[in-house]
């Protein structure tokens, strides 16, 4: 009796188990994460989660994201040679997994995933390259961080000179935003309003900044000015404004590597924005 009550139990936590593994989608041949939001989880939570850039995040779930987030909602996380590895790292990485379908080959899927078809083999232990709909594989790793309780944004409080995490650039070629912004040739206009900075997690160029705006096209070079100090820097527009409460007055959400160079004195303040 004993004995089968373990097994039911055991039973019982299988689906709870295969929740905690990470699935390989694909669309348009293209490897995602299908992330199911938990937890109020936001774009930039997810950026963290699966270093992974916000732009890239906001082009894929692009009307998902103008409405914000909900617990529930399915967001799909780009899997790119950004994040995917080809061997796990301890403590900041998770397996991707996958269901065969289609009549899938393996060499279907090392294209897909850009690896060796021997690779796909010896992670999953496979004696021929032989492989049937239904089965399970490990595709590679992600690099993956745990979500915390650090908030989205910065609190509101005065921000002293010292080095701040920066967000994750993407994957292409950065071009030097402010060349390209003297470089229009359409008449420049202003508007004035509150900047709020978001807490950003990776490297990014020197003198490169990204900004969320909710009426300037994507893409669209802004040029933020504290008029207090007449402190400039210029920032690629990558999306609408995230819908937060933190950033419902704002006019523009700013990567927080320009508070240095703003010598911002608080995690919001007035400024004037340029554009084209």
């Amino acid at each position: 009796m004993k004995k089968l009550l373990v097994i039911l139990l055991l039973l019982l936590q299988v689906p709870v188990w295969a929740q905690d593994k990470i699935w390989v989608t694909t669309i348009n041949q293209k490897p995602f994460i299908a992330h199911t939001i938990t937890n109020n989880q936001t774009i930039f939570s997810l950026s963290r989660m699966y270093h992974i850039a916000l732009a890239d995040i906001a082009n894929v779930n692009n009307t998902l994201y103008k409405k914000g987030f909900s617990n529930g909602d399915v967001v799909y996380i780009p899997v790119t040679k950004v994040n995917y590895l080809e061997a796990p790292v301890a403590g900041s990485s998770q397996p991707l997994y996958y269901k065969v379908t289609n009549n899938e080959t393996l060499i279907i899927l090392s294209r897909r995933m850009n690896v060796r078809q021997s690779m796909l083999q010896t992670w999953n232990d496979l004696p021929t390259p032989n492989i049937r709909n239904g089965q399970e594989l490990i595709l590679g790793w992600v690099k993956y961080t745990p979500q915390s309780n650090t908030s989205d944004v910065l609190r509101n409080k005065t921000i002293k000179d010292e080095a701040l995490p920066q967000d994750m650039a993407p994957a292409e070629p950065v071009p030097e935003f402010q060349s390209l912004y003297h470089s229009g040739t359409a008449e420049e206009q202003q508007e004035n309003g509150l900047v709020v900075f978001y807490a950003a997690n990776s490297a990014l160029k020197p003198g490169v900044y990204y900004a969320f705006h909710n009426t300037l096209a994507k893409g669209t070079i802004v040029k933020v000015s504290n008029p207090l100090n007449n402190k400039s820097v210029y920032a690629r527009i990558i999306g609408a404004i995230p819908n937060l409460e933190q950033y419902q007055k704002a006019v523009l959400v700013l990567s927080d590597n320009a508070v240095s160079e703003l010598q911002a004195q608080s995690s919001q303040f007035f400024c004037n924005i340029f554009f084209k």
